[in-house]
Formats: C-alpha cells, sequence, structure tokens
C-alpha cells in the first residue's frame, strides 16, 4: 500500500521528489537509534517498512512512548509537544527509513511545483491524522485508572480493525510506558481484566468482551 503522503504521484514523480527534497533512505536494525535528541531539528522522516517509537526522555532519564508509528507513517518534530524533554526516534524492528529536510521541501522548484504542492498538500494531511491520533492519546491519558486507560486503548485498537479481536502490536513493556504506568501494576491489572472475563490474551491475540 502507498503512503498516504505520496497519494496521486507517479513512481516518476517520486523519484524526482526525492532528488529535489535531498532525500536519503536508510536501513535500521531492531532498537537503533533512528534519530536521538531531534527535537530542534527540521527532519522529516517517512517510514517505508517497519515500525518507531518516538521516545521522550526527562531531566531524570525517565522514558514515556509518545507514539509508535509503522509502515507508510511520517514524524516530523513540530508535530509532538515541545517541552523541556529529548525526543528520540527509536526503530522497533528492522526499519527501512527516509529523511529529508523539512525545508527542501517548502522550497518549490518552478519546474516541479505541481509534484511538490502535492506532496505538500498530502503532507498536511497526514499532519491532521496525527493530530488526531494525538487526541485519541490525550483522552487514555485522562483516564484517573489503570484499569480505564487499558480498557480504553483496547477498545481504541478494536475500534480500528472494526471487531474484538485484534493483535497487539507493542510489548507489554511498550504498552506501560506508552500508557505513562508502571509496568507491574499494569500486569496485575491485566490479570484482574482475565479473571475478571473482560479480556481474553493469547500470546498477542487481544479479545475484549465490554
Amino acid at each position: 500500500m502507498k503512503a498516504i503522503i505520496y497519494n496521486d504521484l507517479t513512481d516518476f514523480d517520486k523519484d524526482k521528489l526525492l532528488t529535489l527534497l535531498k532525500a536519503k533512505t536508510l536501513n535500521y536494525h531492531k532498537s537503533s537509534t533512528v534519530l536521538n535528541n531531534f527535537t530542534n531539528t527540521d527532519i522529516v522522516g517517512i517510514i517505508n517498512s517497519g515500525s518507531v517509537n518516538i521516545i521522550s526522555i526527562d531531566y531524570n532519564g525517565n522514558k514515556t512512548i509518545i507514539e509508535t508509528l509503522k509502515e507508510n507513517d511520517l514524524f516530523y518534530s513540530k508535530m509532538f509537544v515541545k517541552d523541556n524533554n529529548e525526543l528520540s526516534v527509536i526503530s522497533i524492528d528492522k526499519s527501512s527509513i527516509t529523511l529529508f529536510d523539512y525545508q527542501n521541501m517548502i522550497d518549490i522548484n518552478t519546474k516541479y511545483q505541481t509534484i511538490q504542492k502535492k506532496f505538500i498538500e498530502n503532507f498536511l494531511q497526514v499532519v491532521i491524522t496525527r493530530l488526531n491520533n494525538s487526541y485519541e492519546r490525550i483522552n487514555v491519558l485522562t483516564k484517573k485508572t489503570i484499569r480505564e486507560k487499558l480498557l480504553e486503548y483496547f477498545r481504541n485498537e478494536a475500534n480500528k480493525k472494526h471487531k474484538k479481536t485484534f493483535m497487539l502490536n507493542i510489548t507489554l513493556t511498550d504498552l506501560a510506558d506508552y500508557l505513562a504506568i508502571d509496568r507491574s501494576a499494569m500486569m496485575r491489572e491485566i490479570k484482574h481484566l482475565k479473571e475478571d472475563r473482560i479480556i481474553v490474551i493469547e500470546n498477542k491475540k487481544v479479545t475484549i468482551n465490554v
């Protein structure tokens, strides 16, 4: 499936565009650092394959997963809340990522302006989608209890698949970081949810019964 950012662009358009952007496509191993402390950079990344975590690191070294991005998603520092924490991009698995400077995207070349303008339109569409996803996360984090956070997260994932059973695409450790809760406390609550038959978890397959 073609990334949204390349919608309505031919392969020729795409190749010409990446040349104009002076883009570089790099491969990363599992758990590799794609970008370290990229908060104040203008780098945009398009995930061609694999997946990454956007990690926030506070002054005490505590890590929180801001967002998990997968194939065809993109990241740009201005898409995330700016605070005093460092933001890093870490590959979850083997990944291929195209990187370019935002300024190269908005520096319009008259000869290829139609291609560039379409690309910018697609970029803005992706940003809007990302804002919607951020709202979803905020809604999860504002829940008061660990149980409520877990159930809201599970419901969201189930709704995306339009069914009550879905595959958990992150580790439980990463899930705890994403929900900003203690992993041990989360595991206890998951055990209670299973005992109450509210959820069923087999390996990474989750079924929610509410």
